[in-house]
């Protein structure tokens, strides 16, 4: 490898690479990886962090943290063209990271929109090649520590933890919240949501008691 390594995909057959010019999408041979991945080979100079795809495999996102200010990179798959770099909205990097500050991120699955949200409660959905469609949705008090797309990537959830936990429902299209879920916050255990396959239900987690919700 001529790079060092922002992100493996999924399945570990492509890479993400940075390189002198920026960054480099490439197919990796399952030999490579395995050399990539093994312990006693000089794998500490290459970096991975989350990585997500569209569903048709043609977008790619993957976190950053290589890089100050932190962000997110994606890329058309095809030609490993860089479509968007977004940074995180976070204060300076401290020397010792705070986990409360980790920002929270989702591709949508039709690969057309970046949601990223933090301690501000603010969640930036962001398109990837329309910067002029990037809307803001505001309405939760305190920090977003979870996203997630509906199928459709039409809708969004969002997760806001601590004194004022809830999970809301997002319509992208007119940037509107349909619906908010009160929940229970516990500083050991966070919230979490996430939408069924088709999309026409929603899972709530909550101490560890999931419900469902239309």
């Amino acid at each position: 490898m001529s790079g060092a390594a922002v992100a493996l995909a999924g399945d570990g057959r492509s890479v993400v690479e940075r390189v002198e010019s920026g960054f480099r999408w490439r197919r990796i041979a399952p030999s490579e990886l395995a050399s990539m991945l093994d312990p006693a080979s000089d794998s500490n100079r290459y970096r991975f962090s989350e990585w997500q795809q569209s569903h048709d495999g043609a977008t790619a996102a993957a976190e950053d943290d290589a890089i100050d200010p932190r962000g997110i990179v994606a890329w058309d798959c095809p030609s490993g063209r860089v479509v968007r770099e977004v940074a995180f909205d976070l204060p300076k990097r401290p020397e010792v990271p705070d986990p409360h500050l980790s920002p929270s991120w989702g591709l949508s699955p039709d690969g057309e929109w970046l949601a990223v949200a933090g301690p501000t409660g603010v969640v930036r959905v962001l398109h990837l090649r329309d910067p002029s469609r990037d809307r803001e949705l505001v309405g939760h008090a305190s920090r977003v520590q979870g996203l997630a797309w509906s199928p459709g990537s039409t809708r969004l959830l969002s997760v806001a933890s601590e004194n004022t936990a809830e999970v809301r429902l997002w319509d992208i299209e007119r940037s509107e919240c349909t619906k908010t879920v009160p929940l229970v916050f516990f500083a050991s255990i966070g919230p979490s949501a996430k939408f069924n396959a088709d999309g026409s239900q929603f899972l709530v987690g909550n101490f560890g008691l999931p419900s469902s919700i239309r």
